[in-house]
Formats: C-alpha cells, sequence, structure tokens
C-alpha cells in the first residue's frame, strides 16, 4: 500500500486546478460573459448540475484563471448550509479579505469592512445587506487601478433558495444597480442544484430574465475520465494498465466524485506503482456503490 505517499485524488472536494479536465464548452461561454462585464454592465450566469458532477471544481478552476489570466478579481464562496442573508454577506466579505490579504489592493479596500471581530455582529451584517451594492461599488473605485472589475461565484445556494428573503433580495440588487449605477464591472455566478433552480424561479418570476443564461454541467465523456485518471496518476509516477484504466473509467460513469473515490480507493490498493486489473476491480468494489456493481460484469 502507499502508506508514503499522498493521494492525489480529492474525494467530495475540488479537484486541483492542475488536475481539471473538459468543460471546454461551458469554459469558453461563462469566459464571454465575463468579459463583457469590462463594458460596464452587470452579469449574471446560474450554472447547474446533479450533485457530484464537478460544479465546485468548475468554480474553483475558473477562480483560478481569472485571477491569473485576466484583470478582474474573483473570489469563490461556499455557501453549504448557509440560509440567512447575513450569513450570506459575512461569507462573501470574508472570503474578499481572505483572498486579498497578500494583495496591494487589501489595504484599498479593508477600511470599508467592519473590524474583523465586528464583521459577524448581526447590526452591521444587516447594513450589508441592504448596501450591497454599494459596498461592491467602493470596492471597485478602490482597486480600479489594478483590477477592473468582479467575479463572485456563490457556490451551493440550495439552502438560500428555500425561502423568499433571497429572490427578492436578489431581484432588488439587479434592480438597483441598474438604476442607480452607470458603470457596474461585476460578474455573479450561482451555484445549485436544477430543482433548487427551479424553486428561486418559481419564488420570483422576474430572475428569469435577470439570468440570461442557465449552463448545465452533465457527465464528462470517457476520453475525459480517461484523461484526468492518467494526469492523476502520472502525478504520483504511477502507471496505469489498459484494461485497468478501461474498468475505472467504466464505473466513473462520467461522473467526477466516482472517478475520485475509485482513484483514490485504487491508490492506496496499490503496492507496485502500477495499476492492473485487479488493483481495479478491487478498487472498484471499495469505492463503488454495491447497487451500481451489478450493471457491469468485472470479470
Amino acid at each position: 500500500m502507499n502508506n508514503n505517499r499522498n493521494s492525489p485524488f480529492t474525494p467530495g472536494n475540488p479537484v486541483p486546478v492542475e488536475l481539471f479536465v473538459g468543460r471546454s464548452k461551458q469554459i469558453n461561454e461563462i469566459l464571454r460573459y465575463i468579459g463583457q462585464i469590462l463594458s460596464g454592465k452587470q452579469e449574471n450566469v446560474f450554472l447547474v448540475g446533479d450533485r457530484g458532477i464537478g460544479k465546485s471544481s468548475l468554480a474553483s478552476f475558473l477562480r483560478y484563471y481569472v485571477n491569473t489570466q485576466t484583470d478582474i478579481f474573483g473570489i469563490h464562496v461556499c455557501l453549504r448550509g448557509v440560509s440567512i442573508l447575513e450569513e450570506m454577506v459575512h461569507h462573501i466579505f470574508e472570503q474578499i479579505l481572505k483572498e486579498t490579504k497578500s494583495q496591494p489592493i487589501f489595504k484599498n479596500i479593508s477600511k470599508f469592512f467592519p473590524p474583523e471581530e465586528d464583521l459577524k455582529e448581526l447590526v452591521n451584517l444587516k447594513e450589508l445587506v441592504r448596501r450591497f451594492p454599494e459596498a461592491l461599488h467602493n470596492i471597485l473605485e478602490k482597486i480600479k487601478e489594478q483590477k477592473k472589475g468582479l467575479f463572485i461565484i456563490l457556490d451551493d445556494i440550495n439552502g438560500l433558495v428555500e425561502k423568499s428573503e433571497f429572490a427578492n433580495w436578489y431581484k432588488s440588487f439587479v434592480d438597483e444597480i441598474a438604476t442607480h449605477y452607470e458603470n457596474f464591472p461585476v460578474f455573479m455566478m450561482l451555484i445549485g442544484l436544477p430543482e433548487k433552480r427551479n424553486k428561486l424561479f418559481n419564488l420570483q418570476p422576474s430572475l428569469v430574465r435577470i439570468f440570461r443564461r442557465v449552463i448545465e454541467i452533465k457527465k464528462l465523456t470517457d476520453k475525459e475520465v480517461e484523461d484526468f485518471l492518467s494526469k492523476a496518476f502520472g502525478k504520483v509516477n504511477i502507471k496505469i494498465e489498459p484494461d485497468a484504466m478501461k474498468l475505472m473509467v467504466v464505473y466513473s460513469s462520467g461522473l467526477p466524485i466516482l472517478m475520485h473515490k475509485i482513484g483514490d480507493a485504487t491508490f492506496w490498493i496499490d503496492t507496485d506503482g502500477i495499476i492492473d486489473k485487479k488493483d481495479a476491480t478491487n478498487g472498484i468494489l471499495v469505492a463503488v456503490p454495491k447497487k451500481f456493481i451489478g450493471q457491469y460484469c468485472i470479470s
């Protein structure tokens, strides 16, 4: 077993940027919208997909790409378990502070926030909820010499859409920008399950026109799964025999969550730096739910 090495797989977490594969169509489309904010127009996109399909990995890659390849500042905010607006803005501004702390722009924006120990105070958060567009505009003004816009990813908003407050707040947020600001280069990308997106739009039908595009991500192709497994095992100098690769690709079913689980289980089973059919079979038996095993024949 590989007791002295670290697994390159991250079941349940976004994939490291260097191992990201696929999604080129969705990436190009989102980057096109991001580019449009440089004209000063605020943009809104909803990214949807089933659980384990790789939404957060795509978000992490986009944030990394935007921060390293463009003049836009991007943050990725995980809102899992968040259900009230005050918690949401706390996470957003906390993430902005966290990701700018080591950058020159930090001193320009930090004064717009309450002291860090007071940021969790409900009274401050209620005020930030109400003045959210103004707060973002102040940040834009202070960073405009270094960054030309903001890319804010609100990931896993499934808890927020259970109540109408978020839907109504978001419509108010967009309407205030449209009526009070001529230049507001902010791209907002919400991420959630398809059924949660539908619920949000039912709670506030006007959001249908606000989110000019709903982007859905689906399963990876067999070639993309193979590319990922090759990259991941190659990172730790492990080779994969063709029969073993075929098995792992088939049982991954195009789902990032499964290819990580299978890869991770197989990594710890391997003893000689070569993944053969037996290693892959045992890894699949450990990683894949038994109800799916019967769909294919492992022999």
